[in-house]
Formats: C-alpha cells, structure tokens, sequence
C-alpha cells in the first residue's frame, strides 16, 4: 500500500469545546482549532482534520472553527485505531461525558451548563488528503459500513446543544472512572451500565421524552444501589441505602416541607429519603404505561430530573470514596450537604433588597460555600491569636 493510502483515524467530538488540552488515565483530549491545533499550521495533518472537520456545522449554518479531538495517550492523533481501540474511545468518552456532567452548574444562564450531546464522539477512517469518509454503523444482524463523499456529507450541531459554551470537566472524577475500569473490572461494571443510561438521561433532546428519563435515572439509582445491597430491592431498603450513601449530614426533617405531609403520616425522618421515595413511586407508574402517579406526588417531573441529575453524580463520588479511588472536594461536600435545602423548592425565585429576582438554587448553595469560608477564616483568626498570645 502507497505511503498516501496509508488507513488513518480520527476520533472526535465536533460540538464540544474546553478550556486547555487535558490528559486523563491512558487518553487525551487536545482542543481543534481552524487551521493552527493539534498538529500545526501547514501540515499534512492539520489539513486532513479541517477537511474532516469542515463537514460539522454549528449553529450559524458554518463549519465548526473550533473542537475536541480525543486520542490515545501512546498514539499520534490521526494514528489508525483498530476494533478495540475504537471500542475503548466509546467507553472513555461515556466517562468524560458523565465527569462532564457532574462538573456543569444549573441556573447559570447557559455558561455553566451543558448536556450529554456537547460530548457526541465521532471516529471516522481515512487516508491522507481524504475525499471523504467511512462510517461503520451498527445492524441488529451486524454492521453496515459506508463510504460517504464529502460533496454530499455534512452533519449539523442538534438545536439543543449550545456549540459556542466552554464545557468544564471534572478530571478527578473521570481518572478515578477510568482507573477503575482498568484495575478493578467488578466494580466498574457496577457502575457502566449506570453512567451510560444515566448520560443518556441527560441529553435534552426531545426524542428522549421526560417520562423515559425519570424511568432510566431511577434505573442508575437501582444499579448503583443494589450492587451495594448485593440483591434486588424495593422502595423501602432503596431508599434507605440512598440516604446512608449519600450521608445524612445536612438533611432536614420532612416537617420543613409542608408538601410532606405525606411522608410525615409514614413517619419518614428526612426530606431526602422522601424526595427517593416520591421519585421511586414516580418511576413505578409511568414504567407500567401510566401518565401519572395513581398517589399524589411531592415534587413534579421537572423537579425530580433536576435533583436527581444533581444527586446521582455525587452518590457515585461517595461510592468512590468508599472503595478508595475518590476524595471528595469541599464542594462535592456542600452540594450533598445543601440537597434537602434545595429540594423544598428546587425551581423557586427569591427577591433580593433592590427587588432584583434571582434563582434560589444558587442562593442556598453560595450561602452554604460563604458559610464555610467564613468558619475557616475564623478558625484561622483563632489560631492565629492562640499563637499569638503564647509566643
């Protein structure tokens, strides 16, 4: 085979952008510019990224300028990847797409928030100075694999994914994913099937109604949680195991939600244990075809996908750190800390002194973060005048 025709991949993600170039466990994700990043002005392979990547277009109607190019950290980027490499790419971009989603904010006005499309991977064959693409796609009865000229192919950004935001992306978390799926296979496929459906959960799309995610996310709880019951469970020892995960360090009593009453009648202690059991009893009317829970409900749909894409990515921060792979960070700690606070009223608006409306959510959660500054520089003060009187 001529030098020219030499087979060559690339993986990539055309909607997502970074920060900075990031190295993870065994991968790496280097930012793509318009004729300059990863390989260089005038080279051979820049030339081959942008013809490739000229064919995504974002949301003006343009080809993307900008993009994530993800590799293997022994390999160039445009190195030939074989069956289960590619394979392996798939299952990294899951993580990075869940440690991806657990480092977005909400009610940031779209600049700290991003869904599971942002994190669409792409891994397309060619040789040098491509006319187009091959395209492997899956078949119930095995694979269908394409040629496709680039006259005639070009994909578009989806409208529900925002290509110009800078999407951040927790680096302890996917190094610890990524260093459990190497090291300790029990474990980790504990967890896959969990942090794919719950990815899938999370895209916004409206061809992923609101009722299948509630099903699927209650779905990721089940896994996660009864792998550490080692058995098959129900409402009550579910939610039980949720609430000793998670912890009960800053859970409200169910009497500070006059929406619980409820939950007061059945004697639940806590708003977070009540806010499981509702979402659990949620899931278990619309799983058998129904609109709606027969019983009242606590919290609506909305509010259930909010907290519980909230609180997933950090009951599986908390089971990481019980196997030993994970620290949590003081704002891992605050978010768990401050759920019950926020699940009173997840969408609720208060009105600050200059009659300016802003997001609760946002409000309980910097109050918290201020709070604990404010301890540890009075704790500082205190040492400090403590020393200061022995010397």
């Amino acid at each position: 085979m001529a030098k020219s025709e030499k087979k060559k991949s690339l993986a990539f993600f055309p909607w997502l952008n970074v920060p900075e170039d990031i190295k993870l466990c065994g991968i790496e994700l280097k930012k793509y510019e318009r004729g300059l990043l990863p390989f260089g002005k005038g080279t051979s392979g820049q030339n081959n990224c942008d013809k490739i990547l000229s064919h995504y277009i974002d949301n003006t109607g343009n080809p993307v300028s900008s993009a994530v190019i993800l590799k293997l950290a022994t390999k160039r980027a445009d190195a030939y990847l074989d069956g289960e490499e590619r394979n392996f790419l798939f299952e990294a971009a899951q993580i990075i797409t869940f440690a991806g989603l657990s480092a977005r904010e909400f009610f940031g006005f779209g600049l700290t928030y991003w869904n599971a499309d942002h994190f669409y991977l792409v891994i397309h064959q060619f040789t040098d100075d491509p006319e187009g693409v091959t395209i492997a796609t899956r078949r119930r009865d095995g694979q269908t694999i394409r040629y496709y000229s680039f006259k005639t192919f070009s994909e578009r950004v989806p409208p529900h994914v925002n290509i110009g935001t800078t999407c951040e992306i927790d680096v302890r978390l996917a190094n610890a994913l990524l260093n459990l799926r190497e090291k300790r296979p029990n474990e980790w496929m504990s967890l896959w099937d969990a942090i794919f459906f719950f990815n899938r959960a999370n895209t916004d799309s409206h061809e992923i109604p609101p009722q299948q995610e509630v099903v699927m996310i209650l779905g990721v709880f089940q896994r996660l949680l009864e792998h550490l019951l080692e058995q098959r469970a129900r409402e009550d020892k579910l939610a039980k195991k949720f609430v000793s995960t998670i912890g009960s360090f800053g859970a409200l009593p169910t009497d500070k939600d006059k929406r619980l009453v409820q939950y007061q009648r059945e004697r639940v202690p806590t708003v977070r244990e009540a806010w499981f059991r509702d979402f659990y009893r949620l899931r278990g009317a619309l799983a058998h075809g129904k609109s709606e829970s027969s019983a009242p409900l606590a919290w609506t749909i909305e509010e259930h996908l909010l907290l519980a894409s909230f609180i997933f990515p950090l009951s599986v921060k908390k089971v990481l750190r019980g196997w030993g792979v994970y620290r949590l960070t003081e704002c891992d700690e605050i978010c768990i800390e401050v759920f019950d606070e926020l699940a009173i009223d997840p969408f609720g608006r208060i009105k600050s002194n200059n009659n300016i409306e802003s997001w609760r959510w946002n409000k309980v959660i910097a109050h918290k973060k201020w709070e604990k500054a404010f301890k540890k520089a009075s704790e500082a003060i205190r040492k400090g005048v403590k020393e200061m009187i022995r010397s």
